[in-house]
């Protein structure tokens, strides 16, 4: 893909966040949540109403243009405020972390707002810049669309479960257009043009001949699959034997009650097997809509209904979905979830003795009360590790044209995801016992490491040569159309 010319146009505008941030850092006013919530949201509207001034002919081409332009605007502001938060200057945002958001103030808010504020600040400019040129940034986009999803599924619900989910605020809510807006831009850009293609049908036929063990580089990823699984499985089980959020006591038998603390003082206990059925219900529905565009989606009645469904949703809108599914469904279905895999734990004969080995002395961090490390291993439990085995069927089977966009999505996402999750787990914000120890600190970064490079790697496999996953029927008939053209 060919780097756009960054948009000059947003850059200015993303750098008025230094006044408007240092002004309203200085106003008194601003001591009652009501009085922040409403500002906010006025900035919000005069960004929107001043970006329409300055930029009509590219918002008229291509809408997304004014949202990413806000969007690098509020990623300047969570550059400051993670520079803020590690002591480097930078006092802009003191009024709103200290009594409106405090869960930013953690090591994995301060991570995230890094992440924002370079990875994503730079996706926005690059892709305005895109839009402005009349050029495509679909691969961009859809690497920005993961990130920005696995934040959102992590962040929310760790807000909600987590040791501060007693100190939501009204300015909670500011984090609404930010689940919204991925719905909208995912199907935006499902739909946009892949663009042209310089295989031939002969050469796709010929690639599509080729065995794995003729396919070096993708032996390796489809070994890279199989491991990234197993190391998801195992993570997702120590998370769960660690310990739950605060509010939550889990049984050590399965067949026992869950009971889920909702006010001090105030329990209530939810019988396991009175959850099992709609859990499992709730999560073979978003699989399938989530997976409907695949080879075997059409080998039976059930598997067409959520074809049609896929199809009217589109790619975009299944992983909108999903996404909005788990943000909702984590603080409701945490309660089944837990003892859902603890019998998995059993079934497979786990030791425990080696998961709480794992969990005190290699990654401590899964144990902080801030309940976004067991989060994230839920979201890679069920969300990467079907990727993980798909992809493996993708890189066994010729023609899988869906693998592509989804490796790229799925890229942006294990990057912000174990960007947020390794800086934090070493981060000052941290509480000591729940930092990484120094001894193994070599041994699980490279680890880590290995984990999010594998999803790049496959990413940059299936866009530099996709002539294994391209349809040779499909690529004929656009031939076809082009010649009677």
């Amino acid at each position: 893909m060919e780097l756009p010319a960054l948009s000059g146009k947003v850059v200015a505008f993303s750098l008025t966040a230094f006044p408007v941030c240092y002004t309203l850092n200085h106003l008194s006013e601003l001591s009652y949540p009501l009085s922040v919530a409403i500002l906010c949201a006025m900035i919000l509207i005069l960004l929107f109403v001043a970006i329409g001034s300055l930029a009509q002919g590219e918002i008229s081409h291509d809408p997304l243009f004014a949202v990413f332009a806000i969007l690098s605007f509020s990623s300047l502001i969570d550059l400051f405020i993670a520079l803020q938060e590690d002591d480097y200057g930078m006092d802009f945002m003191e009024f709103y972390t200290r009594g409106r958001e405090p869960y930013l103030r953690t090591a994995h808010g301060i991570l995230s707002c890094y992440w924002d504020g370079t990875i994503h600040y730079l996706l926005y400019l690059t892709m305005t810049g895109a839009i402005a040129n009349r050029k495509r940034y679909r691969s961009a986009g859809l690497y920005w669309l993961g990130s920005m999803v696995m934040s959102i599924m992590v962040f929310v619900p760790g807000n909600i479960l987590g040791k501060y989910s007693s100190e939501l605020r009204l300015s909670f809510f500011l984090n609404i257009p930010y689940m919204l807006i991925p719905c909208w831009a995912g199907l935006h850009l499902f739909h946009q043009d892949k663009g042209p293609t310089s295989y031939t049908t002969k050469m796709i036929a010929e690639e599509h001949k080729k065995g794995l063990l003729q396919r070096p580089w993708d032996l390796a990823l489809f070994i890279y699959l199989l491991l990234a699984g197993l190391f998801t499985i195992f993570r997702g089980l120590v998370s769960l034997l660690s310990g739950c959020p605060s509010g939550l006591q889990l049984p050590k038998d399965p067949s026992s009650p869950v009971v889920l603390c909702l006010q001090p003082g105030l329990a209530t206990t939810i019988p396991v097997k009175a959850l099992l059925w709609p859990m499992l219900q709730l999560s073979f529905l978003g699989e399938m809509v989530f997976y409907g565009q695949l080879p075997w989606s059409q080998s039976s009645p059930v598997g067409r209904s959520f074809l049609r469904l896929d199809q009217s949703l589109g790619c975009g809108g299944c992983m909108a979905v999903n996404a909005l599914a788990l943000s909702f469904g984590a603080f409701v279905s945490w309660p089944y979830l837990a003892p859902t895999l603890l019998c998995l734990q059993v079934v497979l004969d786990c030791p425990t003795d080696s998961c709480f080995t794992y969990v005190y002395q290699y990654e401590p961090y899964l144990r902080d009360p801030v309940a976004y490390p067991k989060i994230q291993m839920l979201v890679f439990l069920f969300y990467a590790l079907p990727f993980f085995i798909l992809a493996a069927y993708g890189l066994l089977w010729p023609g899988c044209t869906w693998l592509p966009d989804w490796a790229l999505v799925f890229a942006g996402a294990m990057g912000q995801a174990q960007f947020s999750h390794i800086g934090a787990s070493m981060h000052l914000h941290t509480p000591y016992p729940y930092r990484t120890p120094e001894d193994v600190w070599s041994f699980l970064m490279i680890l880590n490491l290995l984990y999010a490079l594998g999803i790049h790697l496959l990413a940059y496999r299936c866009l530099r040569w996709p002539a294994f996953f391209l349809c040779p029927s499909a690529l004929s008939q656009e031939e076809k159309n082009k010649k009677d053209c």
